[in-house]
């Protein structure tokens, strides 16, 4: 036995069975609504031919999106997908895809393309999803396109690497999910939505689950731990990856059946930075659960973690996260998906004994980051709560988190070997985004011959711009080879102090202007441009931007978020 890719991994455990039975490794459907009957077929393995059989979906768990279903005469099983919503079969569609149904189908020849047709209007959004070959049952590679009247306008799971299209080396990911989201271009009534398998091939095992959303902006979100160990009167870190599909606003993660004795905190996923004009498609946000002083050691917890969107002026999104035990694809067109359904979809937790130690950050755990302010500070301390246990390791500064980072305060403490209390200086830089960062410590302890990491709750750190610009009171009009002055204003924050340059941006050749620098308390600016004779007569939009310095040290400038006007020119 060895792994796919001769990597190192820490959950390096799999289950091995040997015997003499019959079982099928691919079903159609893939899934159904619960608590509706289906007529499903089971094919593959080791079956001499296809076997029919009608699989019932009652008194599944409330929270299951997925159940094991037995294939007809044998005692092998094979997962199958839970469905709130109705479902459809290709044979049935007549060639038409409806909104928020699962639409069944299967490639069942080489090169072959089905497709579908949806009715839309113009200005819609929609979001379109493809399940195929990340799922046991199914061996096809998914390519979904969509066409309009004018031809194809998007393609997902084409281009997403070779030998295996699930595979995204960028991110880390094993397996994703070809989904496309898309606004209805003007003039169209209907789209075109098809599917077929990269490799052109075809079958029995190549079948797929479409669907078809009225949505805009969307986000997944997927348990980076297939289980968690809290210890008595101790945190622990739940990582969580959030796949932005158009959603780039802050989430706030929670756990939605945390029990009293139990803390959750933290779990702030920021606004993603769009430096660069590129937006990153995975995120990773983390959860940290305390159990209150006096919680008795206890197992099983099954949590569930959600997410949900707080962009203001934006309806809310709110999404499960999902377990990451469910199944790995991996790499070759003859290799099977990986499987541990025992893990499930929830967060297994067990509250353990008390961890002998605790890492704090004082108290509030809130902080506010002013960009261009006087940098906050924050103190620390280790508590051996047992004899015997030590710090195994220097606590170490924490990681540079939401583009803030961390300067140790230098003191007494500082100069011993592994000191148990310390202070840090919390610093932006022109990177850093607007938003709340959850920040944590860690330590390695160690208790005779046993060593463990421990972790405190996180700092929640709020980063505000410092400053704001406002429009200027009124439209510029010059004449030309005249001259003329906007004025504005900018909001500062009580503690920000800085000199802040406003400048205008995509003025016309022949229109030279002023970058009025305001100091210290000045809240007023005057930009003064001049057009030179013969300028072209015209109304230009334009922005009008500010840029401050965040530090004494500093170089680069900082820019606010900028403002729009007009410059109108007459002759």
């Amino acid at each position: 036995m060895r792994d796919e890719r001769l990597s190192k991994q820490e959950h390096d455990f799999y289950r091995l069975t040997l015997g003499e039975y019959s079982f099928a490794d691919s079903v159609f459907p893939l899934g159904w609504t619960r608590n509706s009957p289906v007529e499903a077929e089971f094919s593959g393995g080791n079956l001499e031919k296809p076997i029919k059989g009608t699989v019932e979906l009652h008194n599944t768990p409330e929270n299951a999106q997925e159940t094991l279903i037995q294939v007809p005469g044998t005692t092998s099983s094979i997962s199958f997908l839970l469905w709130e919503g109705p479902e459809e079969m290709e044979s049935e569609s007549n060639g038409w895809l409806q909104a928020n149904t699962v639409m069944n189908g299967r490639i069942e020849q080489s090169n072959e393309t089905d497709r579908y047709q949806l009715a839309v209007k113009e200005g819609e959004s929609w979001a379109f999803e493809l399940l195929s070959g990340e799922l046991a049952g199914s061996s096809l590679y998914g390519v979904m396109s969509i066409a309009d009247s004018s031809g194809v306008i998007a393609v997902a799971g084409k281009y997403a690497g070779d030998p295996n299209p699930y595979i995204i080396s960028m991110t880390g990911q094993t397996a994703s999910r070809p989904f496309v989201n898309l606004r209805v271009p003007p003039g169209q009534t209907e789209l075109e939505i098809s599917v077929e398998d990269l490799l052109q091939r075809g079958g029995k095992s190549y079948s797929y689950r479409l669907t078809a959303h009225k949505q805009g902006p969307n986000f997944l979100l997927r348990l980076d731990e297939p289980y968690i160990n809290i210890p008595s009167d101790g945190s622990v870190i739940v990582s969580v990856t959030a796949e932005h599909r158009g959603y780039f606003g802050p989430i706030q993660l929670y756990v939605k059946n945390a029990p009293e004795d139990l803390s959750v905190s933290g779990g702030h996923l920021s606004t993603t930075s769009t430096l660069g004009n590129t937006r990153p498609r995975f995120e990773t946000g983390r959860l940290t659960l305390t159990s209150k002083s006096g919680t008795e050691a206890r197992r099983l917890l099954n949590l569930v973690v959600r997410g949900r969107s707080t962009e203001e002026d934006l309806p809310t999104i709110d999404r499960r996260a999902i377990g990451p035990g469910i199944r790995v694809a991996v790499a070759g067109t003859k290799q099977s998906v990986v499987d541990a359904e025992w893990l499930g979809y929830d967060l297994p937790a067990h509250i353990k004994s008390e961890q002998g130690a605790t890492l704090k950050f004082e108290k509030p755990l809130q902080l506010r980051l002013v960009l261009g302010a006087k940098l906050p500070k924050t103190k620390w301390t280790f508590i051996a709560h047992q004899s015997g246990v030590q710090l195994a390791e220097k606590v170490a500064k924490p990681k540079s988190s939401g583009d803030i980072r961390f300067r140790a305060v230098e003191t007494d403490n500082e100069k011993e070997a592994k000191p148990k209390s310390g202070e840090f200086v919390i610093a932006p830089h022109e990177r850093t985004s607007l938003g709340i960062v959850d920040v944590y410590l860690t330590a390695k302890i160690k208790s005779g011959d046993k060593e463990r990491m421990i972790y405190s709750e996180p700092l929640v750190v709020e980063i505000v711009n410092g400053y704001k610009l406002s429009s200027p009171e009124s439209q510029l009009v010059l004449e030309s080879g005249g001259e003329g002055i906007w004025e504005g204003a900018i909001w500062r924050e009580p503690t920000f102090y800085r000199m802040v340059k406003v400048s205008a941006v995509g003025l016309p050749k022949g229109v030279e202007r002023s970058e009025p620098k305001l100091n210290q308390q000045e809240t007023q600016y005057s930009l003064k441009c001049r057009a030179e004779p013969g300028v072209t007569p015209d109304v230009f939009e334009l922005e009008i931007q500010a840029a401050s310095v965040l530090s004494d040290e500093g170089t680069t400038p900082y820019l606010a978020e900028p403002v729009r006007s007009t410059l109108e020119i007459r002759r």
